[in-house]
């Protein structure tokens, strides 16, 4: 039986690289949702880069792509659509575009997990199907899964709403899941995902922004049948599709 590690932050992008596993790497809040919520809306390529001059040099070369996302909670001047999946969801126009994104941490953790087997995003929102897939492609490949919470770029703690997303995709595969951040207590299993969310720091940070139109969005639990998938790295950047497309 393969097992399921929670490994967090930078740490657990070195451990799917070590491992060659299939690695998740979820930013409950909100990368992960705002790819998610792409795909499902209909856009065909997601271009995830680390810095915010990397998407400019792409636009030059891909200039009907649009810019997604976000540094410190807010949309980046000039770039089309924050890293909001409540502002992606209530979109139009959406299909067969391309984008290109970038955030804080969740697009710099996709970068960083080049190297390892399969590479996905996952959330609650599509815990459900991507989980399903998970099993599958561990035991194709003969390899662990590592679930990795995004935390925050730059800092080793782990955020509090990743540990609660991972576990819900983890929890789901059937595999044993070893916990390595400590923070899965039975009281924090015990509560809605929502609760949960609302609980944490980085909730309370985007509440403050008036954005908790986000926090309610990113905490549904199996609504998507989305999987994101890197089918691709290039230079700088990690070409997102949807798996089921």
């Amino acid at each position: 039986m393969f097992k399921v590690f929670l490994s967090p932050g930078s740490k657990g992008c070195q451990k799917a690289r070590d491992l060659k596993a299939i690695a998740v790497v979820v930013d409950a809040l909100r990368a992960s949702a705002t790819i998610v919520t792409l795909l499902e809306k209909g856009v065909e390529t997601i271009f995830v880069v680390s810095e915010v001059e990397d998407a400019w040099a792409l636009k030059r070369e891909l200039p009907q792509a649009m810019l997604v996302g976000e540094r410190n909670n807010l949309i980046i001047e000039g770039f089309d659509y924050s890293n909001s999946p409540s502002e992606i969801f209530s979109a139009s126009n959406l299909k067969g575009r391309l984008v290109i994104f970038t955030s804080t941490s969740g697009a710099r953790r996709i970068l960083a997990c080049k190297g390892a087997t399969r590479v996905f995003v996952g959330t609650t929102l599509n815990a459900e199907a991507l989980s399903a897939v998970l099993r599958e492609e561990s035991q194709k490949h003969q390899k662990d899964i590592v679930i990795i919470p995004a935390g925050v770029y730059g800092k080793e703690e782990f955020s509090e709403e990743d540990v609660v997303a991972s576990w819900e995709i983890a929890k789901r595969i059937g595999f044993k899941v070893i916990d390595e951040t400590g923070f899965l207590t039975e009281e924090v299993k015990n509560r809605t995902v929502e609760e949960n969310f609302y609980l944490s720091k980085h909730a309370k940070e985007l509440i403050e922004l008036g954005l908790e139109k986000d926090v309610k969005f990113c905490a549904q639990v199996g609504v998507a049948k989305t999987i994101p998938e890197v089918f691709q790295f290039i230079e700088k950047a990690a070409l997102v599709k949807n798996r089921l497309s």
